[in-house]
């Protein structure tokens, strides 16, 4: 009885620390989302790739063990987003650099 009643607390603080986790999300997401893209809006190619960037770095926040300081969100996903559009970039010229080489090559 009492390893039910223990699973059963675990599991109650688990989904109330979930829950918390979404609604801080949520709440990102929606005070923040619209200035995010708007502003990858300028730094993008197109605005569909800064909707894809503005949605991977909200999703990127998902698989965080930890959710960020909320004191200074945008910062933060300013710096979310400037490491994923650093890494687009990165794989953009590895690939035009593996193209050349293969086309030297023959």
């Amino acid at each position: 009885m009492l390893q039910s009643d223990t699973l059963q607390s675990c599991a109650v603080v688990i989904m109330s620390q979930l829950s918390q986790i979404n609604t801080l999300i949520d709440s990102l997401y929606r005070e923040h989302h619209d200035w995010l893209y708007a502003w990858l809006k300028k730094k993008a190619a197109c605005s569909h790739h800064a909707t894809g960037l503005s949605h991977d770095t909200f999703i990127q926040l998902l698989s965080l063990p930890e959710m960020p300081n909320r004191l200074k969100p945008r910062a933060y996903l300013l710096v979310t987003t400037n490491r994923q559009l650093l890494e687009c970039t990165l794989l953009m010229l590895i690939g035009m650099f593996f193209r050349l080489t293969i086309r030297k090559r023959h």
